[in-house]
């Protein structure tokens, strides 16, 4: 027979559309500054859906595009305070000058964590009990005679 006419091959153009690119995460940010100094703070960090942004009907990322932690997690320091004055001891003494001491302690409250310990003294002492006692002169005078040596 006769040769056929026309051409053996035939082309038509096909997914002529872009590709579908899908969305892919850029690093993670710095993580923020802690909320709080002590005792539990938040921070958190950011990423973006940009490398590369999803094009052309291509999947977004998936998962979160934030995070939280905690931070500084020890206790805040508490810084001791002074409780009340004990009562006064008894005089050391019941006349002539004695003395007399009341302590106090630093756990109001108990200084904690590194806090600092209370300023001052423990103990505050004082003179007591100055009169003189019961019989006594009010003053003690000793007149010196003069040295005299016999020749």
């Amino acid at each position: 027979g006769r040769s056929c006419g026309g051409s053996f091959n035939e082309t038509e153009a096909c997914n002529e559309h872009p590709c579908p690119i899908d969305g892919a995460w850029s690093k993670w940010s710095m993580w923020s500054a802690c909320s709080r100094s002590c005792s539990s703070g938040m921070q958190s960090r950011k990423r973006l859906c940009d490398n590369p942004v999803a094009q052309h009907g291509g999947s977004d990322c998936g998962g979160s595009s934030s995070e939280q932690r905690q931070c500084n997690t020890s206790p805040c320091p508490v810084d001791g305070g002074w409780s009340s004055w004990s009562r006064w001891s008894t005089c050391t003494r019941s006349c002539q000058g004695g003395s007399q001491c009341r302590p106090r302690s630093c756990n109001a409250p108990t200084p904690r964590f590194g806090g600092k310990t209370c300023p001052g003294e423990p103990q505050q002492c004082q003179d007591c009990n100055l009169h003189l006692c019961p019989g006594q002169l009010h003053s003690v005078r000793t007149v010196f005679e003069p040295f005299s040596q016999s020749v």
